[in-house]
């Protein structure tokens, strides 16, 4: 999963990203890619989004813009949710380039 390589249509590198080690690789990095060629975000604002992780128990959710609406949101679905920094998270994906 990590480190990942998005190709264009075409067949050129469009965007390569990744992340530290630990089990949120997955959601950190798929994060950042569905932000950037779904949302067409700019890497940066990509890599900047709190994460949102759920790893069979809590949907552990990274303090940011929205966090406490996403929270309730999913508490309204019967979720358990458990809001934190971002160093308890381990932010987003590191080393991520585009190209």
């Amino acid at each position: 999963m990590s480190p990942s390589i998005v190709f264009d249509p075409d067949g050129a590198v469009a965007l390569v990203v990744g992340s530290a080690g630990g089990p949120p690789i997955i959601t950190d990095v798929a994060k950042t890619i569905i932000a950037v060629a779904d949302w067409h975000m700019d890497l940066a604002t990509a890599i900047a989004l709190p994460n949102v992780d759920n790893r069979n128990g809590a949907t552990e959710i990274e303090d940011g813009p929205g966090t406490d609406a996403l929270a309730a949101a999913l508490k309204a679905r019967g979720m358990t949710c458990a809001c934190g920094s971002a160093e308890r998270h381990r932010r987003h994906p590191r080393h991520a380039a585009g190209l």
